[in-house]
């Protein structure tokens, strides 16, 4: 009994708390509307421009994007094995990197297909683009595979023999530069 009687106490304490600090929250700083959300998080310019989403039996493809956007194209991307923060939980990353790039990258292979850290990733990918408004996933078909229910109406790049062609990489470059 004394050991629920400190549980109980505990909870009293941690209530008070939370009530102190949700009576400090003030709403004036709250947007008026949806739309006036949508225009403040639509204005600023995100930290990085992508994220590159897919299997780590793909990790040499998609650092070689990756590399290639960053040189060449001076653009920011995020890679999970480079990127994230060590003793953070992997959800937690994945969530605060997906909200801070512009785009996700995904990269589809029956390996992705497979993987749950790649589907929780475009889980998240789908969530930002419902919130902001945005289309914020650019699908690329590295392996013929089933394409995920979820983006299955959205155009994607396919790869002929494990390339984009230099078309299909400038429109990948432009549909990833952020409007400034």
């Amino acid at each position: 009994m004394p050991g629920y009687i400190n549980l109980v106490k505990e909870y009293r304490i941690y209530m008070r708390i939370a009530k102190r600090k949700t009576r400090q929250l003030s709403f004036q700083d709250l947007p008026k509307s949806l739309s006036d959300h949508q225009a403040v998080s639509q204005s600023k310019t995100l930290p990085f421009d992508f994220l590159v989403s897919f299997d780590v039996k793909d990790e040499e493809w998609a650092l070689a994007l990756l590399t290639r956007l960053e040189k060449d194209q001076k653009l920011r991307g995020i890679i999970h094995f480079r990127d994230f923060i060590p003793g953070e939980a992997i959800v937690d990353n994945i969530v605060h990197f997906i909200e801070k790039s512009y785009k996700t990258v995904v990269i589809l292979t029956p390996n992705f297909i497979k993987s749950k850290w790649c589907r929780y990733e475009l889980k998240q990918a789908q969530c930002v683009t419902m919130t902001t408004d945005r289309n914020t996933i650019v699908p690329i078909l590295l392996q013929k595979c089933e394409i995920p229910k979820e983006i299955r109406d959205l155009t994607y790049f396919k790869c002929q023999h494990g390339q984009l062609s230099a078309m299909d990489f400038d429109k990948l470059k432009t549909l990833l530069t952020q409007p400034h």
